[in-house]
Protein backbone atom coordinates (compact mmCIF):
# COMPACT_ATOMS: atom_id res chain seq x y z
CA UNK A 1 0.00 0.00 0.00
CA UNK A 2 2.37 2.85 -1.32
CA UNK A 3 -0.34 5.52 -0.72
CA UNK A 4 -1.20 5.19 2.49
CA UNK A 5 -0.40 8.90 3.38
CA UNK A 6 -2.65 10.56 0.71
CA UNK A 7 -5.82 7.91 1.63
CA UNK A 8 -5.47 8.38 5.27
CA UNK A 9 -5.38 12.40 4.52
CA UNK A 10 -8.53 12.21 2.36
CA UNK A 11 -10.23 10.14 5.41
CA UNK A 12 -9.01 12.50 8.31
CA UNK A 13 -10.19 15.65 6.29
CA UNK A 14 -13.96 13.64 4.87
CA UNK A 15 -14.16 13.04 9.04
CA UNK A 16 -14.05 16.93 9.96
CA UNK A 17 -10.74 16.43 11.84
CA UNK A 18 -8.64 19.85 12.26
CA UNK A 19 -4.84 20.18 11.18
CA UNK A 20 -3.58 19.44 13.97
CA UNK A 21 -5.36 16.30 14.43
CA UNK A 22 -4.49 14.80 10.95
CA UNK A 23 -1.13 15.57 12.17
CA UNK A 24 -1.16 13.33 15.08
CA UNK A 25 -3.09 10.74 13.68
CA UNK A 26 -0.63 10.59 10.54
CA UNK A 27 2.49 10.39 12.69
CA UNK A 28 0.82 7.65 14.89
CA UNK A 29 0.34 5.47 11.93
CA UNK A 30 3.79 6.76 10.25
CA UNK A 31 5.38 5.18 13.82
CA UNK A 32 3.54 1.96 13.60
CA UNK A 33 5.29 1.48 9.88
CA UNK A 34 8.60 2.11 11.05
CA UNK A 35 8.58 0.03 14.09
CA UNK A 36 8.23 -2.86 11.21
CA UNK A 37 10.84 -1.80 9.02
CA UNK A 38 8.62 0.14 6.78
CA UNK A 39 6.30 -2.45 6.18
CA UNK A 40 3.15 -2.03 4.32
CA UNK A 41 0.19 -1.25 6.79
CA UNK A 42 -2.15 -3.34 5.04
CA UNK A 43 0.15 -6.42 5.34
CA UNK A 44 0.33 -5.52 9.47
CA UNK A 45 -1.78 -8.24 10.99
CA UNK A 46 -3.76 -8.23 14.69
CA UNK A 47 -0.77 -10.02 16.49
CA UNK A 48 1.37 -7.41 14.92
CA UNK A 49 -0.46 -4.38 16.27
CA UNK A 50 -1.19 -5.99 19.78
CA UNK A 51 2.58 -6.47 19.88
CA UNK A 52 3.38 -2.52 19.20
CA UNK A 53 0.87 -1.56 21.56
CA UNK A 54 2.52 -3.25 24.32
CA UNK A 55 5.97 -2.63 23.57
CA UNK A 56 4.76 1.40 23.36
CA UNK A 57 3.35 0.62 26.55
CA UNK A 58 6.13 -1.29 28.53
CA UNK A 59 9.51 -0.72 26.87
CA UNK A 60 9.19 2.61 25.48
CA UNK A 61 7.07 3.73 28.44
CA UNK A 62 4.93 6.16 26.74
CA UNK A 63 2.74 8.41 28.46
CA UNK A 64 -1.19 8.04 28.65
CA UNK A 65 -1.92 10.98 26.71
CA UNK A 66 1.03 9.95 23.70
CA UNK A 67 -0.79 6.35 24.71
CA UNK A 68 -4.14 7.72 23.61
CA UNK A 69 -2.83 9.98 20.60
CA UNK A 70 -1.71 6.42 19.41
CA UNK A 71 -4.32 4.46 19.96
CA UNK A 72 -7.09 6.97 18.40
CA UNK A 73 -5.02 7.66 15.11
CA UNK A 74 -4.29 4.00 14.21
CA UNK A 75 -7.85 2.82 15.15
CA UNK A 76 -9.18 5.46 13.19
CA UNK A 77 -6.54 4.27 10.43
CA UNK A 78 -7.45 0.53 10.45
CA UNK A 79 -10.86 0.94 10.55
CA UNK A 80 -11.92 3.76 8.02
CA UNK A 81 -9.02 3.14 5.45
CA UNK A 82 -8.51 -0.46 5.59
CA UNK A 83 -11.86 -1.35 6.99
CA UNK A 84 -10.25 -3.64 10.01
CA UNK A 85 -13.09 -5.35 12.31
CA UNK A 86 -10.08 -6.70 14.42
CA UNK A 87 -10.95 -7.10 18.20
CA UNK A 88 -7.63 -5.32 19.26
CA UNK A 89 -9.63 -2.11 18.23
CA UNK A 90 -12.36 -1.79 20.44
CA UNK A 91 -10.70 -3.17 23.63
CA UNK A 92 -7.39 -0.64 23.57
CA UNK A 93 -7.91 2.01 25.89
CA UNK A 94 -5.31 4.38 27.63
CA UNK A 95 -5.48 5.19 31.07
CA UNK A 96 -6.08 8.94 32.54
CA UNK A 97 -3.36 10.44 34.01
CA UNK A 98 -4.27 12.99 37.04
CA UNK A 99 -1.51 15.69 37.41
CA UNK A 100 -1.65 18.79 39.40
CA UNK A 101 -1.35 21.82 37.33
CA UNK A 102 2.29 23.89 38.09
CA UNK A 103 0.48 27.59 38.69
CA UNK A 104 2.57 30.54 39.62
CA UNK A 105 2.07 32.74 42.13
CA UNK A 106 1.86 36.21 41.18
CA UNK A 107 5.06 36.85 42.80
CA UNK A 108 6.83 34.18 41.06
CA UNK A 109 5.32 35.49 37.60
CA UNK A 110 6.24 39.03 38.19
CA UNK A 111 10.12 37.93 39.02
CA UNK A 112 10.03 35.98 35.49
CA UNK A 113 8.95 38.97 33.80
CA UNK A 114 11.18 41.32 35.33
CA UNK A 115 14.24 39.38 33.17
CA UNK A 116 12.65 39.50 30.55
CA UNK A 117 14.27 42.36 28.50
CA UNK A 118 13.12 42.89 24.88
CA UNK A 119 9.85 44.74 25.30
CA UNK A 120 8.01 43.10 22.44
CA UNK A 121 8.65 39.85 24.60
CA UNK A 122 7.55 41.04 27.64
CA UNK A 123 4.17 42.28 25.78
CA UNK A 124 3.64 39.34 24.24
CA UNK A 125 4.29 36.81 28.27
CA UNK A 126 2.56 39.10 29.84
CA UNK A 127 -0.67 39.08 27.70
CA UNK A 128 -0.53 35.18 27.59
CA UNK A 129 -0.15 35.39 31.60
CA UNK A 130 -2.81 37.67 32.44
CA UNK A 131 -5.71 36.58 29.48
CA UNK A 132 -4.55 32.75 30.09
CA UNK A 133 -3.94 32.66 26.58
CA UNK A 134 -2.08 29.35 24.66
CA UNK A 135 0.93 30.41 22.66
CA UNK A 136 -0.49 29.60 19.26
CA UNK A 137 -3.61 32.11 20.62
CA UNK A 138 -1.74 35.01 21.58
CA UNK A 139 0.77 34.76 18.02
CA UNK A 140 -2.72 34.84 16.17
CA UNK A 141 -4.20 37.87 17.95
CA UNK A 142 -4.95 40.72 15.72
CA UNK A 143 -6.22 44.27 15.71
CA UNK A 144 -9.71 43.62 14.94
CA UNK A 145 -9.83 40.84 17.83
CA UNK A 146 -9.28 43.86 20.72
CA UNK A 147 -12.65 45.35 21.51
CA UNK A 148 -11.41 48.50 23.93
CA UNK A 149 -14.78 49.50 24.89
CA UNK A 150 -15.71 46.66 27.03
CA UNK A 151 -12.36 45.46 27.23
CA UNK A 152 -12.54 42.12 26.33
CA UNK A 153 -10.47 40.10 23.68
CA UNK A 154 -12.02 37.87 21.23
CA UNK A 155 -9.34 34.75 20.88
CA UNK A 156 -9.26 32.20 18.10
CA UNK A 157 -9.05 29.17 19.78
CA UNK A 158 -6.67 26.92 17.25
CA UNK A 159 -6.76 23.37 19.39
CA UNK A 160 -10.48 22.92 19.72
CA UNK A 161 -11.87 25.55 16.78
CA UNK A 162 -14.00 27.48 19.35
CA UNK A 163 -13.79 31.30 20.43
CA UNK A 164 -14.08 32.82 23.32
CA UNK A 165 -13.70 36.16 25.15
CA UNK A 166 -11.43 37.07 27.83
CA UNK A 167 -11.60 40.02 30.00
CA UNK A 168 -8.36 42.35 30.21
CA UNK A 169 -6.79 45.08 32.99
CA UNK A 170 -6.60 48.52 32.35
CA UNK A 171 -3.82 50.14 33.66
CA UNK A 172 -1.92 53.47 33.72
CA UNK A 173 -2.26 55.18 30.38
CA UNK A 174 1.05 56.91 30.82
CA UNK A 175 2.92 53.65 31.45
CA UNK A 176 1.34 51.79 29.06
CA UNK A 177 1.89 54.13 26.33
CA UNK A 178 5.47 54.41 26.99
CA UNK A 179 5.90 50.61 26.52
CA UNK A 180 4.08 50.28 23.61
CA UNK A 181 5.96 53.19 22.12
CA UNK A 182 9.32 51.25 22.57
CA UNK A 183 7.86 48.50 21.36
CA UNK A 184 6.85 49.99 17.97
CA UNK A 185 10.19 51.70 17.70
CA UNK A 186 12.03 48.28 17.83
CA UNK A 187 9.52 46.32 15.93
CA UNK A 188 10.74 46.73 12.13
CA UNK A 189 14.29 45.78 13.11
CA UNK A 190 13.52 42.97 15.73
CA UNK A 191 14.58 39.90 14.18
CA UNK A 192 11.53 37.23 15.24
CA UNK A 193 9.60 35.50 13.41
CA UNK A 194 6.61 36.82 11.39
CA UNK A 195 3.88 35.67 14.16
CA UNK A 196 5.72 37.70 16.95
CA UNK A 197 5.87 40.54 15.16
CA UNK A 198 2.55 40.91 14.06
CA UNK A 199 1.59 40.00 17.68
CA UNK A 200 3.96 43.04 18.68
CA UNK A 201 2.17 45.50 16.29
CA UNK A 202 -1.24 44.30 17.72
CA UNK A 203 -0.17 45.35 21.01
CA UNK A 204 1.17 48.79 19.80
CA UNK A 205 -2.06 49.77 17.83
CA UNK A 206 -4.63 48.63 20.77
CA UNK A 207 -2.35 49.77 23.57
CA UNK A 208 -0.70 53.31 21.64
CA UNK A 209 -4.48 55.38 21.29
CA UNK A 210 -6.12 53.28 24.14
CA UNK A 211 -3.21 53.59 26.98
CA UNK A 212 -4.63 50.23 27.69
CA UNK A 213 -2.25 47.00 28.08
CA UNK A 214 -2.83 43.50 29.75
CA UNK A 215 -0.54 43.72 32.86
CA UNK A 216 -0.10 41.00 35.63
CA UNK A 217 -1.91 42.69 38.63
CA UNK A 218 -4.35 39.57 39.56
CA UNK A 219 -3.40 35.82 40.15
CA UNK A 220 -5.15 34.15 37.05
CA UNK A 221 -4.98 30.74 35.11
CA UNK A 222 -1.53 30.56 33.47
CA UNK A 223 -2.43 28.07 31.26
CA UNK A 224 0.38 28.57 28.84
CA UNK A 225 2.79 30.04 31.17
Amino acid sequence: MENWHEKSKQALQLSGKDNTTQVSYTRAVRLLIEHFNSKSPDLITEEELQEYFLHCRNKLKWAPNTMRICYAGIRFFFENVLRRDWHILSVIRAQREHRLPTVLTTEEVRATLAHVTSPGNHAFLSTVYSCGLRLQEALHLEVTDIDKHRMMIHVQCLKSNRCRHCPVRQVGAAAACSKCFISRCRISTWHAPDSIRRFCFTVCCWCGPAGIICAVNAPVWPCAV
